[in-house]
């Protein structure tokens, strides 16, 4: 009887723990919704999905270049409410059901750890925060991954499967395709994984399979074209530059650091971390053992194979149907791990990590808003502006974001040309030539100029110098304001030498 009302007592106890790491998460990711601006990608999500469902398919296949479920998906969300806030809370449940289902994945996968831990190091890592509060479709990958992860677990790993298991996987590779295309990386592994682990079940495994493949088949004729689209923007990477980028992702999302542009201090990390396993030595039979380190592997592998092959720069987002399983793979190989003092290598893991996590969301979000800080920009335009100033905004994809929140009297003229939305074409956006800048700045005597984001983009050189050699050529700064990722000038026609200030006075830094 005591040994039951234990047993009993420890399971409440980590039901509160996980529901303390559930609203650890609610508790980050709810208040960032609600105050951060949205950035240029979001306000493509927010025009996708501004006229219906026939327009958001339409724009997701045609502009957005995506899978179009998540698309479809807001367009309908939207009828329930068209606030911010109201919509990225979309990408913050789907964080929140991640978090959830990440103790099952844990005993599944990792039955030597502890899910508990695996669910509060999801809870406030910094990429997951990110997927959570982004008017975008990562937060729902995130979840899809998981799924996946799950559902094939039980209808394929199972001694005795569960009825209906392998459709449920099949409908959730159906929804994954339509989600992302590179989660059929993930799927391609747990396949492969299959071979060596439980050939048994591959019969199962190919029917359920065959069937996604009939439902996603309509789309087959429409992804080759939008990969070439990509594909003949983007110089293509090498295979070596697609695995060293790959490798840097999946550091990225289980050691956050706090550092900028940090590739060297991942260099050191895994020159520590291979020598801290050497010393440890863990368990490889143990590890073998582990399919989700075989999921991950060869996800990985077919990954980097298949956007090398198709030709396209992969970013740290792009790649969050890694995330998870990469995650549960740090876990499954350290839990064979036992320092000489007996402590699990895990549990310190787990600390380094949360601290660095927390440590970066502080960093991160010290400003309360994303790159462009499009909410003060737009309050101080419409405080200092006066009739008849235009407003030129360079990198151009950022005059949408500014076009939400701006209300006042002028014009916003991108620089050097604005968003079509019929096919994106990230070539649209830069400056090639004087000749396009004086066609493209207004005609005035004096307007702003609004300068956000980054220079580059992979190969793609967007015009910085060129822009600022003409601006200093022909005009006068009138004011200079700073806010987070954006720069404000007042520029007038100049009559004598450049670069002079008027007389027109503002601060040139704004504290956010």
């Amino acid at each position: 009887m005591t040994s039951v009302s234990q047993l009993s007592s420890v399971k409440t106890n980590r039901l509160w723990v996980a529901l303390m790491a559930l609203g650890a998460n609610l508790a980050l990711t709810l208040p960032l919704a609600a105050v951060l601006n949205i950035w240029q990608d979001e306000a493509y999500t927010l025009q996708t999905t501004s006229r219906g469902v026939g327009y958001a398919f339409h724009q997701a296949i045609g502009f957005e270049q995506n899978a179009p479920l998540y698309f479809v998906a807001m367009s309908l969300w939207r009828h329930a409410g068209d606030g911010i806030f109201f919509l990225r809370l979309f990408s913050v449940l789907c964080i929140a059901a991640t978090v959830v289902l990440l103790p099952g994945l844990a005993r599944r996968y990792v039955p030597a750890g502890d899910g508990i831990l695996v669910a509060a190091v999801v809870a406030c890592n910094p990429f997951a925060v990110w997927a959570a509060v982004e008017l975008r479709v990562y937060a729902l990958i995130v979840l899809m991954s998981a799924l996946l992860l799950r559902t094939f677990f039980d209808a394929f790993m199972e001694e005795n499967p569960r009825k209906g298991a392998a459709i449920a996987y099949a409908a959730c590779v159906v929804v994954a395709l339509y989600t992302q295309y590179y989660l059929a990386f993930l799927v391609a592994a747990q396949a492969a994984t299959l071979l060596f682990y439980n050939r048994r079940a591959m019969v199962s495994f190919v029917l359920a399979g065959g069937a996604a493949a009939l439902a996603f088949a309509p789309m087959l004729a429409i992804v080759p074209g939008q990969v070439q689209n990509f594909k003949s923007i983007f110089a293509p990477p090498s295979i070596v530059q697609t695995c060293i980028n790959l490798a840097g992702i999946g550091l990225l999302y289980v050691l956050p650091l706090p550092i900028v542009h940090a590739k060297n201090a991942y260099v050191v990390c895994v020159v520590v971390a291979v020598l801290a396993l050497t010393v440890a030595r863990p368990s490889l039979k143990a590890i073998g053992r582990s399919p989700i380190v075989a999921i991950t592997g060869f996800a990985l592998a077919f990954f980097a194979v298949g956007t090398y092959l198709s030709g396209v720069h992969v970013l740290d987002r792009h790649a969050a149907s890694l995330y998870v399983p990469v995650t549960l793979t740090v876990f499954a190989v350290l839990t064979t791990v036992r320092l000489p003092s007996g402590r699990r290598a895990v549990l310190l893991w787990s600390a380094l990590v949360m601290a660095l996590s927390v440590f970066t969301l502080v960093r991160t979000y010290r400003p309360l808003a994303k790159p462009g800080d499009w909410v003060r920009v737009a309050a101080y335009l419409q405080a200092h502006e006066q009739h008849g100033e235009p407003i030129a905004v360079f990198e151009a994809e950022n005059a949408l974001p500014l076009a939400y929140y701006y209300g006042g009297p002028n014009r916003i003229v991108p620089i050097p040309h604005a968003v079509d939305f019929q096919r994106y074409d990230i070539r649209r956006f830069v400056i090639h030539d004087e000749a396009e800048l004086r066609a493209a700045v207004p005609v005035a005597g004096q307007f702003w100029l609004v300068t956000s984001g980054e220079c580059t983009s992979a190969n793609v050189q967007f015009g910085c110098h060129q822009l600022e050699d003409f601006v200093t050529q022909r005009y006068r700064i009138g004011s200079d304001a700073q806010f987070f990722g954006t720069r404000i000038r007042l520029l007038e026609r100049s009559e004598g030498r450049p670069g002079l200030p008027t007389d027109r006075k503002t601060p040139k830094k704004f504290a956010p």
